[in-house]
């Protein structure tokens, strides 16, 4: 193999995997516009149990290293989570977000759950970046 050949792939390589990064982050980042078609999804995808699946899912896709659109896509989707769950502090309507626990979380219980989400997302974007 020469040396414009190990170039062209190189290039090749990069412009797909850039292309799967964009794609799947508008894509995850995007996702919640589909409760705007079926308003019954939207109670599915404001849910803790949800948000904590696709930070573990984020996890474990991005320690793997292997599909970056799926990584791309998940950390979008996780960014969105916060997004909607500021949206939904601000305005006072947190509570749907726990409809899915049997009963009320305490207050410790939020703080701990948010430190942990959000450890969980920086350290899955430290392993996609890095």
């Amino acid at each position: 193999m020469n040396l414009s050949t190990i170039v062209d792939n190189n290039i090749v390589r990069i412009f797909v995997n850039l292309v799967s990064i964009l794609s799947g982050g508008l894509l995850g980042f995007f996702a919640f516009q589909l409760s705007q078609v079926w308003p019954e999804l939207r109670t599915i995808l404001k849910s803790v149990v949800i948000q904590g699946a696709v930070a573990l899912l984020a996890l474990y896709t991005t320690s793997s290293g292997q599909n970056y659109f799926i990584s791309a896509f998940l950390l979008a989707a996780l960014f969105r989570f916060f997004f909607e769950q500021y949206q939904d502090y601000k305005s006072h309507n947190l509570d749907i977000w726990f409809k899915t626990l049997a009963k009320k979380p305490s207050q410790s219980f939020l703080t701990i759950y948010f430190a942990v989400i959000v450890f969980l997302f920086m350290y899955s974007l430290l392993n996609f970046i890095g």
